[in-house]
């Protein structure tokens, strides 16, 4: 948030108050009053809502009975995807997006606990609804998009689907762990710097450069910010967060 507060500022010239700034630090700034900063902000606060129901399965001591609560959720999110209902389930958590969380509970058990039906009909499951979810929001992020651009973007989807799968599976052996560790943690702060401060960059400087040449340097220049922010800034927290979660889930047997 920093670093897009930075660029916009010094870029685009915009504004922030010093409330609206420690408002969107809380991802409860909409309760506030106040806009998002960076639009893409809304994931994070799907994603709190998904760890506050894990907190409360934790709490009451049923989150190792996922067979029950995540066939509840499956059956839910296939009901709201097709008949819209019920409407109540965006309170709680996305219904749009629930079948990518129920998919990743589905590959960590199939990478814990080795194959099985369950895992196979929640995460087959889960990848068409994903499938129908991909192809309908191809509307959100392509212009008058046509059958073949949404069957495209289904298709994006259902190949991390099979490379998940095949990794979880062991089918994929994968040697230089770090490498992958590394990329995968840069993907974090790439995602939630890119949008309004990579944009920014490359709506001021295209006319000067040429809008390729321009998207391909802020790509990189995003890409060694990203890679920055993971070394030292993120890196630090990693340790003590994954100590005190462990704790955590020993004390409550997991």
């Amino acid at each position: 948030m920093i670093f897009t507060v930075f660029v916009t500022s010094g870029v685009l010239e915009k504004n922030y108050s010093l409330s609206q700034i420690l408002a969107n630090f809380t991802l409860l700034n909409e309760y506030m009053g106040f806009s998002d900063i960076d639009g893409v902000y809304w994931t994070l606060k799907q994603e709190l809502k998904f760890y506050f129901i894990i907190l409360i399965l934790i709490l009451f001591g049923v989150v190792e009975r996922y067979r029950i609560w995540l066939s509840i959720w499956l059956v839910l999110t296939a009901a709201h995807t097709f008949f819209n209902q019920p409407t109540f389930m965006g309170w709680f958590i996305s219904p749009g997006y629930s079948p990518y969380f129920i998919a990743r509970i589905g590959f960590y058990l199939f990478y814990r606990d080795g194959q099985s039906k369950f895992t196979h009909v929640i995460i087959f499951s889960s990848l068409l609804l994903s499938i129908i979810k991909a192809y309908e929001q191809a509307n959100s992020f392509i212009v008058n998009p046509g059958d073949l651009e949404k069957t495209i973007a289904a298709l994006i989807t259902s190949t991390f689907f099979l490379l998940m799968y095949a990794l979880t599976s062991g089918k994929i052996k994968i040697n230089n762990k770090n490498i992958y560790v590394s990329l995968g943690a840069m993907t974090y702060p790439l995602y939630l710097i890119h949008s309004v401060a990579g944009k920014s960059l490359i709506e001021k400087y295209s006319g000067d450069f040429g809008y390729t040449e321009t998207a391909i340097i802020v790509t990189l220049i995003m890409l060694a910010f990203s890679w920055l922010i993971y070394q030292y800034f993120e890196k630090g927290l990693v340790t003590p967060a994954k100590v005190f979660i462990i704790k955590q889930l020993r004390a409550y047997n997991l």
